[in-house]
Parts: C-alpha cells; structure tokens; sequence
C-alpha cells in the first residue's frame, strides 16, 4: 500500500489468492460468490490467518519491519465458533509479529453502532497493533464510528464499473466523513494512474491496485515510491 505522502511503501496486504487452470488469478472477495454463506467467509479467514503465519516465516530480512494488513470479514465475528478458531490462531502468533500486523474487518455493516464496532475491536486489539475497516465507497458518515476505536477506514474498488467521473465525487464524500472524524483512509483496487490521482487528491493516505504495484508473494520490506516513479511506468507502458 503507497503512502503517497510519505511517497513509499511501508505496508503489505495480505489476501488470498488463487489461480484457475487457464491461468486467470482471483484475489481477495473474488473468491467468493455474490450470494455468500458466512459459514465459508470464516473459513477463508481462517485458512488466510493459517497462510500468513506460514509465510511471516519465510520472510526476508528486509521485509521484517514492514506492516502487514490481513482481510477477517466482521460475519466471523456473529459465529461463537469461527470467531473462536480466528482469535485462537492469532493468539498463536508471537508478541513481535503482533507489533506489526493490522486486522481490516470486512463487511461493517452502514448501519454498525459503535457498540457494534467496539466488540468486534476488542476482541482484535490486543491481538494487533491495530483495527481498519473497509466499507463500500458510498458510505458518506462515519460519527456511529467516532468512538469506536478504529484506526482507519477504506472501501474496495476492484469491482467499480460505473465510471471514473461517478467515482471521484464519491472519493471526495468518503474522505471528508472520516477526516470529520479523525480517521485515517485507504482504497484498494485502483487499475488506472488516473484513478490512483483522483485518490490522492480526494485525500486517501494509503491506495494500492494495479496501478501502484502488481501482486507479490511476500513483502519485500519498506521502499520508498515517487508519484514520478509511476508517471514514468506510464510512459513506458508500464500501467
């Protein structure tokens, strides 16, 4: 994920991911049927969490000071039992690697109270460093939130097929509600330069997509990135 104001790279989402036999990769909520069944959102969870204490094994050196960002979907939490075998696993994970992971709960409903909010956070906080929340890019208020005790909130925009011009004043919307509240903000999923601009500009601290950087099997540690470095792969047809 590019800090864009920072300008580098500092923090990794973990997803999962899976490849067809023709080849095409599915990411994340692809994964999933429209029509999804908790039961299967919490075991994607847990085999998630199952598959990054695995690899924060295998990490390179350079890798071990980043920040690591993992998806839980909040229906998890609804279920004793799946909320149960996900917190076990992360109570498993040593106190260092704690430090340096952030849990994004997906799915808050737009109607969530902050006690709503608040039993889902208390259950990841002292497991993390910290809790985001993604939600769709329509949601334009976040005061039930203010208290809660997240640290950011972001939306998913891999799937967006209305157009960029019906995008960016929603941006613009998202932002201004979670700075109203003095919450950072991060996108996902943005394919295009002009899109990852848009973002900045609407005031987004964090975005990644394709148009930032391409999929990765591990960190590869903390880098620094200039919006001159992703003009430049623009011209070079890179994006």
């Amino acid at each position: 994920m590019w800090n864009a104001r920072q300008q580098s790279v500092s923090s990794y989402l973990c997803l999962p991911a899976f490849k067809t036999r023709d080849g095409t990769m599915h990411v994340g909520e692809e994964l999933l049927p429209d029509d999804v069944d908790p039961d299967l959102t919490a075991e994607l969870d847990q085999l998630t969490l199952a598959k990054i204490a695995t690899d924060m094994l295998d990490l390179p050196t350079a890798a071990k000071k980043a920040f690591l960002a993992f998806p839980i979907h909040y229906t998890t939490f609804g279920d004793s039992v799946a909320r149960k075998q996900c917190l076990d696993l992360l109570g498993k994970f040593p106190s260092s690697w704690r430090r340096r992971l952030i849990a994004e709960v997906v799915g808050i409903p737009s109607d969530a109270t902050t006690i709503d909010v608040r039993l889902v956070l208390g259950s990841l906080k002292p497991k993390t460093l910290g809790v985001l929340g993604r939600f769709t890019i329509e949601q334009a208020s976040f005061s039930a939130l203010r208290e809660g005790g997240l640290l950011g909130v972001g939306a998913e925009l891999s799937g967006w097929d209305r157009g960029e011009a019906d995008l960016m004043p929603l941006m613009e919307e998202f932002t201004e509600a979670a700075n109203q509240q003095k919450l950072k903000t991060y996108v996902h999923g943005l394919s295009s330069l002009s899109l990852t601009t848009a973002a900045v500009c609407a005031g987004f601290d964090h975005v990644d997509g394709e148009a930032v950087s391409t999929l990765v099997d591990l960190p590869e540690g903390i880098y620094p990135l200039s919006p001159e470095v992703l003009y430049q792969r623009l011209l070079d047809g890179e994006d």
